[in-house]
């Protein structure tokens, strides 16, 4: 009887052990304790960066050319090979406004003025040329200088008539306005009746008269 009575208390203390080493009631956890807000598969997490600033280049700098001057034409030369003045074939060169040949020609720019007359944005000039020799003659000429890289270069030229002397030459919106005295088809070529405003455009060579106005003169 005492010998089943240890038995039973054997079995009964046997029993508490494993309890309390199976982690119930009683007893300790003995594995990883989690840290709260940190699961054990997370994944740290960094700022993304910045997206790269792209700047556009800048606007090519257009080169300014220099503006033709009346004293530059003062010393251009007039007509070229391919639009004669007067016939001479390759031009004449002026030297202070003034030319004079061995056939008794004397070439004197009178009038001048400076603006753009083809639209590309540099200032071109437009000037009145007489043409003078022994006799009583004085032919007047529009000629044109381009501006080639602030150089004159000979363009064109549109003839007036005998004895019609430039008064003015100005240029605005493409356009050159100049005003001269001439006269009624009637009247003998000394006369000076008539005081024309003429408005004329160029077209790549050519300097064409786009209309006319006129009012009484008297000298």
């Amino acid at each position: 009887m005492r010998t089943r009575m240890w038995a039973v208390a054997a079995m009964a203390a046997a029993a508490l052990v494993s309890s309390t080493a199976c982690g119930h009631p009683g007893g300790s956890a003995t594995g990883p304790t989690a840290t709260p807000g940190q699961g054990l598969g997370s994944i740290p997490t960094t700022a993304p960066a910045p997206a790269p600033v792209t700047t556009a280049p800048p606007e090519p700098t257009k080169a300014v050319v220099p503006a033709l001057t009346c004293t530059q034409i003062r010393n251009a030369p007039l007509g070229s090979n391919a639009v004669k003045y007067n016939g001479y074939l390759d031009g004449i060169p002026l030297s202070d406004g003034i030319w004079s040949g061995e056939d008794g020609n004397t070439v004197t720019l009178t009038v001048c003025a400076t603006g753009d007359l083809n639209g590309d944005g540099a200032v071109d000039a437009l000037g009145s040329v007489r043409l003078s020799n022994a006799g009583t003659g004085q032919f007047y000429t529009l000629a044109v200088w381009l501006n080639s890289a602030g150089h004159p270069s000979f363009t064109a030229l549109k003839d007036l008539d005998d004895r019609t002397p430039v008064q003015t030459i100005s240029i605005a919106a493409g356009k050159a306005t100049v005003v001269y005295f001439t006269r009624h088809p009637d009247e003998p070529m000394a006369q000076l009746s008539i005081k024309r405003t003429a408005v004329f455009k160029l077209s790549g060579t050519t300097l064409t008269e786009l209309g006319h106005s006129d009012a009484p003169y008297t000298p």
